[in-house]
């Protein structure tokens, strides 16, 4: 039922045809391909994100077969997905057929990576009101996806919605409203479509696996252990399946051993970065910051792709200042902007830096251009409420919670004892009170468990007293709650 773009290369046909491929190249030689033989190979490499031997696979095809359409269009999505977007743009104008369909969803590609969403609107616009009813779904569905992937998940909702009224019965449509409801963190929903799937095909590895993620995700240890086990009677022998054992291993402290099963599975699994990345989070978590960034490093080497080059750099930069290596962060800040200078999450993470030498004004500055380049305002108001929060700055971080009570009600129910806290740092002791009641009704054992959950680390042990005494007079009725939480502090 799934349709599995990595199933293909695993039958004998390709397994053959990519030897034969990969010998040609080994010994500089010359063989014919058909292109589309050549295509695929490609894009075997570049499933793999090894773009570089992706490009060489798809250039070798156009010179065997320079006037083969199918050769140039997926020559100019690789262009795309390196970030080349001129060069895509040079070869689009020279297609010999400006109109078809998939090079007009390119070209509407390119416009939104460069963050010119009406430009691309209008063109996904034209492309839908021409393609006929059978495939429009899937058309929809891939619009909804590239602007998922590039972070308008506003856009996304609005085409995925769209394959929704169309055909709400299609397996890939669940594939995909599951995978915006992933994106923006919904994993409620996400889990449903997930179950929904299943329903359908209680034999596909993938959703069992996928559901696992999920809850671990969510810290649903024996949820998370039971649907392992369900992918594991699909698929014993599956590496996928160990390496949720080991993410399951890593989630209950047991890091020596999640750090043993992706060990097990380094040269077998699918994607050897990802290995080294879940690794890498191994030691990170023990601290052990050296060894995380060998391993980080490993990745990055075997990363082309520029955005997720820029990723990594970012997420180096976060372990060399828990390394307390500036300079190295610096560097690495530098490095990820050069892959993806409108990567919001490297601002972040500079800001950071810029905290850690005490230049708030550098670090202020910072934020503004992460904000600037966010593409969820929301995802952004609440990190940096949490890294200003955790690092004492409770005046700054007051406006941010302010901002989240009023621009995202749902999102602040999870913090109002951070913003009780920044309320009684400041003595605006009315304020206080009514968030850390909020706090309160929404969370009424948080307090409770600070020692267990980190509060206790971030919070002085007279406020924690305080919100405790607060809680037993609202438990045994000497503290009477008069108004609704979402109107506390009307």
């Amino acid at each position: 039922m799934k349709d599995d773009v990595f199933s293909s290369f695993e039958s004998p046909e390709f397994k053959e045809l990519l030897k034969k491929y990969e010998e040609m190249m080994h010994q500089h030689t010359s063989a014919y391909f058909d292109s589309d033989e050549l295509t695929s190979i490609a894009e075997y490499y570049a499933n793999k994100e090894m773009m570089a031997e992706s490009d060489k696979a798809i250039e070798y095809a156009l010179q065997l077969h320079p006037d083969d359409t199918d050769a140039m269009l997926f020559r100019c999505s690789n262009l795309i997905t390196e970030g080349r977007y001129d060069e895509a743009e040079m070869l689009l104008d020279a297609f010999p057929d400006a109109d078809d369909n998939e090079a007009l969803f390119l070209r509407g590609t390119i416009m939104v990576e460069r963050r010119m969403a009406g430009e691309a609107e209008s063109i996904f616009s034209r492309l839908a009101d021409r393609e006929e009813e059978d495939d429009k779904t899937g058309l929809l569905l891939d619009i909804g996806e590239t602007y998922l992937n590039a972070g308008y998940r506003k856009h996304a909702y609005k085409w995925l919605k769209k394959a929704y009224r169309l055909s709400p019965a299609d397996y890939r449509v669940w594939e995909s409203m599951g995978m915006y409801y992933l994106n923006a963190g919904n994993l409620d929903k996400y889990i449903y479509y997930m179950n929904r799937l299943l329903d359908e095909d209680p034999y596909e590895i993938t959703y069992w696996t996928n559901l696992a993620r999920a809850y671990l995700e969510q810290g649903y240890v024996e949820k998370a252990s039971e649907a392992i086990d369900f992918a594991a009677t699909v698929d014993s022998e599956s590496p996928i399946v160990t390496e949720l054992k080991g993410f399951l291993s890593l989630q209950t402290g047991d890091t020596e051993r999640a750090r043993e099963l992706f060990m097990q599975i380094e040269h077998s699994h699918p994607s050897r970065q990802h290995i080294w990345r879940a690794l890498s989070e191994c030691y990170f978590t023990e601290r052990n910051y050296g060894k995380a960034l060998e391993y980080l490093d490993k990745v990055i080497a075997s990363t082309e792709i520029p955005s997720r080059r820029a990723d990594l750099f970012q997420r180096k930069a976060v372990c060399c200042l828990l390394a307390d290596n500036l300079e190295l962060c610096k560097q690495s800040i530098d490095e990820g902007l050069k892959c993806d200078g409108r990567f919001a999450q490297l601002y972040v993470t500079t800001a950071e830096y810029y905290i850690h030498l005490e230049q708030m004004q550098k670090a202020r500055e910072a934020f503004r251009k992460a904000e600037e380049l966010a593409s969820d305002k929301g995802d952004f108001i609440e990190e940096t409420a949490e890294l200003l929060f955790r690092y004492s700055l409770t005046d700054e971080a007051l406006g941010y919670f302010q901002r989240m009570e009023k621009e995202y009600p749902e999102r602040i129910k999870k913090y109002y004892y951070h913003l009780a806290y920044c309320y009684y740092m400041r003595k605006d002791t009315n304020n206080g009170i009514n968030a850390l009641i909020a706090g309160i009704i929404y969370q009424p054992d948080l307090l409770r468990h600070a020692d267990q959950n980190g509060l206790s680390s971030l919070m002085t042990p007279d406020f924690i007293k305080s919100g405790l005494a607060i809680k037993r007079m609202i438990d045994n009725g000497t503290l009477e709650i008069l108004e609704e939480p979402d109107d506390l502090n009307e």
